[in-house]
């Protein structure tokens, strides 16, 4: 009996220490990706993507916290000479679940918001787009008592652009990422 109430009390203690009421945490994510494609007999082009997300959240409740990404998106499709550049606004809720004394599962849903511009030579045009959708893999684990790293790859989610003089798309995506997502948090 007493291992069965000191287990229980373990878990308590582990999930409470992870996120409490009225904790803010300032993170952020970055990522990178660059491909070359070669066709037959033709030339080669290469694709560069970088988004830089930094961001904050407020615990509104033990475990639980909403928040928000601002940041920029950039691509560059070699094969059009197309750019795109985005400022982002993007607001999120997350629950998190302890695993363990230092992991954490931790899914968040999103709401996006981006502005910018898209690019083709010398004809710029303005962009509009915006997502919707839910993190459903995500982790947190604690490498110090204040300081996170969080991975995430699967994402169930929908995004619309709109290219001014150019035309709109829709993209519904769902499972898991070959890209995952690499982030960190400090919390205080």
């Amino acid at each position: 009996m007493k291992k069965i109430i000191l287990s229980l009390a373990m878990c308590v203690i582990s999930t409470l220490s992870f996120a409490q009421k009225g904790e803010f945490a300032v993170e952020g994510a970055f990522s990178f990706s660059t491909s070359k494609v070669t066709p037959d007999g033709g030339s080669s082009s290469k694709n560069t993507d970088v988004s830089l997300l930094p961001g904050f959240s407020y615990f509104i409740a033990n475990n639980t916290a909403v928040g928000a990404n601002i940041g920029f998106e950039y691509s560059k499709n070699g094969s059009t000479d197309a750019k795109t550049s985005l400022f982002v606004f993007q607001p999120f809720v997350r629950y998190y679940y302890a695993l363990g004394e230092k992991f954490t599962y931790a899914p968040e849903v999103y709401i996006g918001v981006g502005l910018g511009t898209y690019k083709v030579g010398n004809i710029s045009n303005d962009i509009t787009a915006w997502q919707i959708g839910t993190k459903i893999v995500r982790f947190e684990y604690a490498i110090a008592p204040k300081i996170k790293l969080s991975f995430s790859a699967g994402t169930i989610g929908y995004e619309y652009a709109k290219v001014d003089n150019v035309g709109k798309t829709n993209n519904f995506n769902a499972g898991i990422n070959i890209e995952p997502t690499l982030g960190f948090s400090y919390t205080f």
